[in-house]
């Protein structure tokens, strides 16, 4: 049985709301509290915990579930809570105060801009996609690759081995090695995921190694050119959804402990067919049984989030 995937957005009865020209980190971390723990209207939380927080300095760390993950840390603050700020995220195995972690994840930083009102925020007890959403780029795919869509992950990889340590990651799609410089909006996890991405403990949690993501397809960037502007699946046509493999990035490794292959990314799929180049967000549609959030990016509309279950 996979655990059951739970879909939150800005226009939900009864979500919080990032105020237009004013958007600021407390605003996002209420979304994620909301989302992970406490739940809204009618939704409930994905089941995660609040293991530490600082209201006063813009600092919260949540853990995820103890019995169907691995009970993994993660920590989200900002450096200041202005207009135009910033949000930093870091994770590791262990964490007994903030910044005091076991097997850390590098930390990341990405830029929250003005116009990141919309947001939605997908996942299970176990692990999360979050994305800000431009308001002055309404479609799914954006007009520019300047356009501010920050996005990351952060939860247990579907890992090949069952009792993998290392399985809790956290990333933005860019950027394996700490750096929480603000990095605007196109350096995110929907634009450029193929690059060196994430840094992983070993399956016995002991050292490290840098991994990238990779498709059956080049997950190179695609020119939003390429994109169609009609809704592929409402005409009847045929896709392969091909699952985004966490690979090394070097190829002399230990394989037990350090596997050329690691895994897949919890519910991420990448599609045959790009399009929904025109449709406003967010698009939800029915592939081979299956319902899937199509992820907005600069690129042409060809990564897809699987809802309904994950690590099946």
């Amino acid at each position: 049985m996979g655990l059951p995937v739970t879909l939150f957005r800005w226009d939900d009865e009864g979500a919080p709301q990032i105020t237009t020209g004013t958007t600021k980190f407390q605003q996002v971390l209420d979304v994620v509290k909301k989302c992970l723990v406490d739940g809204y209207g009618a939704k409930g939380g994905l089941g995660w915990t609040v293991a530490f927080e600082d209201i006063p300095n813009f600092k919260i760390a949540f853990r995820n579930s103890t019995t169907a993950g691995s009970g993994g840390y993660f920590q989200f603050n900002s450096s200041n809570n202005t207009a135009n700020g910033d949000m930093r995220f870091r994770g590791g195995m262990d964490m007994t105060a903030f910044d005091l972690f076991t097997n850390p994840t590098p930390a990341y930083g990405l830029t929250i801009h003005t116009s990141n009102v919309k947001w939605y925020l997908v996942g299970t007890s176990r692990s999360f996609y979050l994305q800000l959403l431009p308001d002055n780029s309404p479609n799914c795919v954006l007009i520019s690759q300047y356009v501010y869509a920050p996005m990351f992950f952060v939860g247990d990889v579907e890992s090949i081995f069952p009792n993998d340590v290392g399985a809790f990651i956290v990333t933005r799609g860019n950027n394996a090695d700490s750096d929480v410089t603000n990095y605007n909006g196109s350096v995110t996890l929907s634009y450029i995921p193929n690059q060196t991405c994430i840094t992983m403990y070993n399956v016995d949690g002991v050292g490290t190694a840098k991994y990238g993501l990779v498709s059956a397809g080049s997950l190179t960037v695609v020119s939003s050119a390429r994109a169609n502007d009609a809704s592929w699946v409402d005409e009847n046509k045929t896709t392969t959804l091909t699952p985004i493999f966490i690979k090394a990035t070097v190829e002399a490794l230990d394989l037990e402990l350090t596997p050329f292959i690691r895994g897949v990314m919890a519910g991420m799929y990448q599609s045959g067919i790009a399009g929904y180049k025109s449709t406003p967000h967010i698009v939800v549609r029915n592939i081979n049984g299956v319902d899937h959030l199509l992820m907005p990016s600069f690129t042409a509309g060809l990564t897809w989030i699987k809802l309904g279950t994950w690590y099946d």
